[in-house]
């Protein structure tokens, strides 16, 4: 795995709807094939089921990289697989290398490495595409989805109803913010034989290569006391991930990992039971290498809203996860190679984790409104 110690080139997203660039070295079936080309059209099966209806997506874009005499090819489809009706040429005649007509894209014959993926939402970007789309000077092996780091006022979680920002205590510093990001599937051939006789239907199933993690916990109120949100941060977000082999750019210690803030839902109430669950989607959870430690990846800093008799409290907590990450499944570790990879990618820990709130501790004085608690028995840890 030497080539997870090169530099990347990060080029700027945006991108044409068809891209084509070829190697300048001669291709000696150039000869035999002159003005020969094979005719792909695309064809994508499961893209919305793996995406989710909520999160669905609009278009795939569609990478080709000839390995002999390299190519590449990129062009934006429809999830019917009908690329963007930009650069066509309007009859056979005009076909040359990288047209698009009749709803196929016009490539060279030859062996061929293919990338097919939703187009990412905001926030996350494609390293080196552009490049790879103008040039040979990167292949598909070295793409990488990058995650954008954001400041904490950014939060999306963190702004009320009303337009204001929740208050949030930065116990985990040495790590930037992340949004959550909308799910991304992809699927890849390798070694694919494309003939400039026949014409080829590439058919692809694309599976989610962003993992879903769901955090639940459940919250006990006393008489008197109402939960009006509860927010958690994660840490230990993978910023970046190799698109062709699902590696995340990490490391044993979680260098090159990210946080981000999540308002959790609530998904039943009964009586005094508050049960919430944080659903988080990345490119790949990273647990602690310490289960006891409560700064580094794999804790989650919780955070609830309380109202007794008019008054607000902020109770707190900080829970490390990284146990339940690895009973979990949830990546795998290389030691050789020191490196991270998604084994799990929907998640549900079972944290049994169970808070307590009294009266008391909602009405209680404190110099900004904040008290920290354990969960096992309610002692107060002091003031933050």
């Amino acid at each position: 795995m030497m080539f997870l110690k090169r530099k990347y080139l990060f080029g700027s997203f945006v991108i044409a709807c068809v891209a084509t660039a070829c190697s300048s070295m001669p291709d000696t079936n150039e000869v035999v094939v002159k003005n020969e080309f094979a005719g792909v059209s695309f064809k994508f099966e499961n893209i919305q089921s793996e995406t989710g209806a909520e999160n669905s997506t609009d278009s795939m874009y569609c990478l080709l990289n000839r390995i002999q005499y390299t190519c590449h090819y990129f062009v934006k489809t429809d999830l019917n697989g009908v690329p963007e009706n930009k650069n066509q040429v309007s009859s056979s005649e005009e076909i040359t290398d990288g047209s698009l007509f009749d709803s196929k894209l016009y490539i060279k014959p030859g062996e061929y490495n293919m990338c097919v993926f939703n187009k990412p939402q905001k926030g996350l970007l494609v390293d080196s595409l552009l490049i790879f789309q103008t040039t040979t000077d990167v292949s598909l092996r070295d793409l990488v989805l990058s995650v954008e780091k954001r400041d904490m006022s950014e939060m999306d979680a963190l702004v009320g109803n009303d337009g204001t920002m929740a208050k949030w205590i930065d116990l985990n510093g040495a790590y930037p913010y992340i949004q959550n990001i909308s799910p991304v599937s992809s699927d890849i051939k390798q070694n694919f034989m494309i003939n400039s006789v026949e014409e080829t239907v590439l058919s692809f199933s694309p599976q989610r290569l962003t993992q879903r993690v769901v955090i639940p916990f459940q919250v006990t109120v006393e008489d008197g006391v109402t939960i009006s949100k509860a927010l958690m941060e994660v840490s230990g977000i993978a910023r970046q991930k190799y698109l062709l082999n699902n590696i995340l750019v990490s490391d044993y210690e979680g260098t090159n990992t990210a946080r981000t803030i999540l308002k959790a839902q609530n998904v039943k109430t009964e009586g005094n039971n508050y049960f919430f669950e944080v659903e988080l989607h990345s490119l790949g959870l990273i647990p602690n290498r310490l289960d006891e430690s409560s700064i580094g990846p794999g804790v989650i800093q919780l955070g609830i809203f309380a109202e007794a008799s008019g008054k607000s409290k902020t109770l707190r907590t900080t829970k490390n996860i990284s146990r339940f990450l690895r009973e979990e499944n949830s990546v795998e570790y290389n030691k050789v190679e020191d490196y991270y990879k998604v084994k799990n990618y929907d998640v549900v820990l079972n944290t049994g984790f169970r808070f307590m709130i009294t009266k008391e501790q909602v009405m209680s004085d404190t110099e900004d409104g904040v008290h920290e608690w354990d969960d096992e028995d309610n002692d107060m840890e002091g003031e933050i």
